[in-house]
């Protein structure tokens, strides 16, 4: 019977003093991602047969299995009048067809349209930028602002919450 009872204490022993806390702290660590590429001071140019179709100017770029997390972000997209329109946030993920900018995001269309906002959330798929925070939409000497943007490429739209409006009769 003693006999049993220690080989049945050698055998459970390594299950008895294992250390808890390292076995969780190393289930911890694999639920971090790790970068399958990164960058620093990065451009990235998309070319098609004719023009420059994209910019995208980071201070830091990373590239993991399910996003894409980038610092310094700088974007300018040609727009469908061959102009150029510009985004730059402190940061940019891109998560399938969903772009996050946060923290102080300009937006710029031409010389005319200026978006001021600390975040903005992009569907590329379905063309439509909206937000939670505060926001300040500038079109020329006018001014459009308030909370909860919501921003549709496809009818033109915009709306918000608690709006003030302020605008100039040249601009219409």
């Amino acid at each position: 019977m003693a006999l049993k009872f220690f080989i049945f204490l050698l055998i459970m022993s390594p299950f008895l003093f294992v250390d808890k806390s390292v076995i969780l702290q190393k289930m911890e660590q694999s639920k971090n991602e790790v970068p399958q590429i990164s960058f620093i001071n990065a451009t990235l140019f998309e070319i098609d047969d004719q023009k420059i179709d994209k910019m995208l100017v980071v201070g830091e770029y990373k590239k993991y299995e399910s996003k894409d997390d980038m610092s310094a972000a700088f974007l300018r997209v040609r727009n469908a009048n061959h102009n150029s329109d510009t985004i730059l946030s402190q940061k940019l993920i891109r998560e399938n067809d969903l772009y996050s900018f946060k923290e102080n995001v300009i937006f710029k269309r031409d010389e005319d349209i200026e978006l001021n906002t600390n975040q903005l959330l992009y569907n590329a798929k379905e063309k439509i930028a909206s937000n939670q925070a505060p926001f300040v939409f500038k079109y020329k000497n006018s001014r459009f602002s308030g909370k909860n943007l919501y921003l549709s490429q496809n009818d033109y739209s915009i709306s918000g919450s608690n709006v003030h409006f302020q605008i100039n009769k040249k601009d219409l």
